[in-house]
């Protein structure tokens, strides 16, 4: 049983979020690496990482799930009331 729970576990922490994007940045695209706690990002074929922690993507994400509701109460409606 111990195996087992051992293989399983060492499985969980080794497929962890990875891809490369298809967007480019000065003609390198993007790999991103996601680890529990942290995101790393950086240009294929360089060593710059920047390490980016969850919490505050999330945090810029709610951030512009609000201004994108209030841009759009502040917009007039094109649909005629009556």
């Amino acid at each position: 049983m111990t195996a087992l729970a051992k293989r399983k576990t060492g499985l969980h922490f080794k497929t962890r979020l990875y891809f490369e994007t298809s967007s480019r940045v000065r003609g390198k695209r993007l790999v991103i690496h996601g680890t529990p706690w942290v995101c790393t990002v950086w240009r294929k074929g360089t060593r710059t990482r920047y390490e980016v922690p969850w919490h505050a993507i999330f945090r810029l994400a709610v951030k512009a799930q609000m201004d994108s509701k209030k841009r759009r109460a502040d917009r007039p409606s094109l649909i005629r009331r009556r």
